[in-house]
C-alpha cells in the first residue's frame, strides 16, 4: 500500500509519493501530508514533509488512522481503537507534536470543517442510539446529530461549509453517495449504481465529487459534477484487498 497523486483529469498517470500508507490527508497549504502509516517502525499517524521527504510520526498507536487537518493546518483530529475494547474514538492532537492526544468521545470518520471548529462524523449518542452522522465542536461541546442512519460514513465538507458530501450501505442496498445539507439536514443521492461507489473527496471549488468504485470490474477513481451528471473514470487501481481501508484527499 502506498500514497498516490494524480492529476485530477482523465490520462493523467499517479505517482508515489508515500510508501506503506494509507489515508491520505492534506495538510490546507499543502506543504505535509498526514496519514496512516503502514511501516512496521513507524505504525501510527504518520506524515510527510513534500518539500524534504522527511517521515513523520504524530501519533504512536497502530489502531490511529483516517487524520484531518484544521483550517489552519496546526491541529489534527483522527480516529482510533487504541483502548483495545474494539470501540471507535476521536482524538484531538497539535501537530507540533506537543502534548499527548485529546480522547474526546466515541466516534470514527472524522472531518474537519474548512470554516472553523466543526467536526462532522460517524457516531452515536450516549446511549449507543441514534447513530449516523454528528457534528460536534473540536473541543467535544455542542454534539448534534445531522444524519440518522448508522450506514452513513466517510463524511467530507464542502468549501463553503454548507453541505457535508458522505458514503452510505444503508440507505441504497449498496455503498452509493450522497450530500447532506447542514441547515436543513436534507439528504440527496449523488450516485446510482449495482457496484460500490464510496470513500468521496471534494474538489477544491466544490463542484465535483472524486470517489473510489469498482463499476468497471475493477477498482478505480472516479470523478462527479455535484450538480448531477455522468460520472467519469480517472485511472484504474487495480484489486484491493480491502477498498474500506483506503481513502482519498483532494487538493488545489
Amino acid at each position: 500500500m502506498a500514497v498516490f497523486v494524480i492529476g485530477a483529469a482523465p490520462g493523467s498517470q499517479p505517482a508515489r509519493v508515500v510508501p506503506d500508507a494509507v489515508q491520505p490527508a492534506v495538510q490546507p497549504g499543502g506543504s505535509r501530508i498526514a496519514f496512516h502509516s503502514t511501516r512496521d517502525d513507524m505504525l501510527g499517524l504518520g506524515g510527510f514533509e513534500l518539500a524534504t521527504g522527511e517521515r513523520l510520526r504524530f501519533a504512536y498507536n497502530v489502531e490511529d488512522a483516517l487524520p484531518t487537518w484544521n483550517p489552519t493546518g496546526d491541529q489534527l483530529f483522527f480516529a482510533s481503537t487504541r483502548y483495545g475494547d474494539g470501540r471507535w474514538r476521536l482524538y484531538h492532537l497539535w501537530a507540533d507534536g506537543s502534548g499527548e492526544a485529546t480522547d474526546l468521545r466515541e466516534g470514527q470518520d472524522p472531518a474537519w470543517s474548512p470554516l472553523g471548529e466543526e467536526i462532522v462524523y460517524r457516531g452515536c449518542d450516549e446511549a449507543g442510539g441514534h447513530c449516523g452522522l454528528w457534528l460536534m465542536r473540536s473541543d467535544g461541546s455542542q454534539r448534534r446529530p445531522l444524519t440518522d442512519n448508522p450506514g452513513d460514513a466517510r463524511p467530507r465538507w464542502l468549501p463553503d461549509g454548507a453541505s457535508v458530501v458522505f458514503m452510505s450501505d444503508q440507505r441504497d442496498d449498496n455503498w452509493e453517495l450522497y450530500t447532506v445539507d447542514v441547515a436543513t439536514g436534507d439528504v440527496t443521492r449523488l450516485t446510482n449504481h449495482a457496484a460500490n461507489d464510496g470513500l468521496p473527496a471534494v474538489s477544491p471549488d466544490g463542484r465535483s465529487v472524486a470517489f473510489l468504485s469498482d463499476r468497471s470490474g475493477d477498482w478505480a477513481i472516479w470523478i462527479a459534477p455535484l450538480a448531477g451528471g455522468a460520472a467519469q473514470q480517472l485511472v484504474s487501481i487495480g484489486p484491493l484487498s480491502n477498498w474500506l481501508e483506503q481513502g482519498v484527499d483532494w487538493t488545489p
